[in-house]
């Protein structure tokens, strides 16, 4: 027969356990929790998930508002892209797609989103001014999914290969991958990928829209020691050439 004492310490682990699963946690070998990205996030304790810290002091734990949403994977489902993708969702479950390369050693990625559908030689400024944010670091680009026939003719592959053919010296950092349908996939393989910090080209226009976004979910769809988005120059719509042009 179970003793009393034996009965509560089942009942505080089941309690524990019933926590983490809310949350969407899974139990590793170690006995710690860990979450979708398989960051180690809490541990069992007197029948209790005691979160770790995060670099920098803040816990893991989510906050109250998150707690009764429920998982970050539901919190995922719910965000809505930038303008530029206002159409698309957010998903979950492509974690597991993306290895993990290990712990983040301070890199620093460039990154940049966007329509380009058709790219034209006004991208070109956006290119070379992510290329001069840079310098020597990484630098990532990806072309939206965006393809129907009245905004977007261009579907990723023949806009991807024409954009590589437009701007040779950024073809090697131009990414076809269907997993990136939004800002927020391109972020979350960032941090998968061990980057410590994130520089987000844009054009001036969307400097607010991206900053706010990206800020806005750190720490919950992925984590970054600084994300800083930068506007990649200022568009003339009456002038001529490159400054003027828009793919609209």
């Amino acid at each position: 027969m179970r003793t009393f004492l034996t009965f509560i310490s089942e009942a505080r682990k089941t309690s524990a356990s019933e926590k983490a699963k809310k949350l969407g946690l899974t139990l590793d070998k170690s006995g710690n929790w860990v979450d979708k990205g398989g960051r180690k996030v809490a541990r069992t304790e007197g029948g209790q998930l005691k979160f770790f810290q995060r670099p920098g002091g803040s816990s893991f734990e989510p906050g109250q508002s998150e707690r009764e949403k429920g998982s970050v994977d539901q919190i995922q489902s719910r965000i809505k892209s930038p303008q530029e993708e206002p159409e698309v969702e957010m998903r979950g479950g492509d974690e597991e797609n993306v290895e993990k390369v290990g712990d983040k050693g301070g890199q620093t990625l460039t990154l940049v989103f966007g329509r380009f559908n058709p790219p034209t030689i006004g991208h070109k400024k956006l290119l070379d001014g992510a290329a001069s944010v840079a310098a020597d670091g990484d630098i990532k680009i990806y072309p939206s999914r965006s393809f129907d026939p009245k905004k977007n003719p261009l579907d990723p592959g023949q806009k991807t290969d024409l954009m590589k053919k437009m701007f040779p010296k950024h073809a090697d950092n131009i990414i076809n991958d269907d997993s990136v349908k939004t800002i927020f996939d391109a972020l979350k393989i960032a941090d998968k990928e061990g980057y410590s910090n994130i520089k987000i080209v844009v054009g001036s226009d969307r400097v607010a829209e991206f900053d706010n976004l990206a800020q806005k979910y750190n720490g919950d769809l992925y984590t970054f020691d600084d994300i800083e988005t930068i506007s990649a120059g200022e568009r003339d719509e009456d002038a001529e050439g490159v400054s003027g042009m828009s793919a609209s």
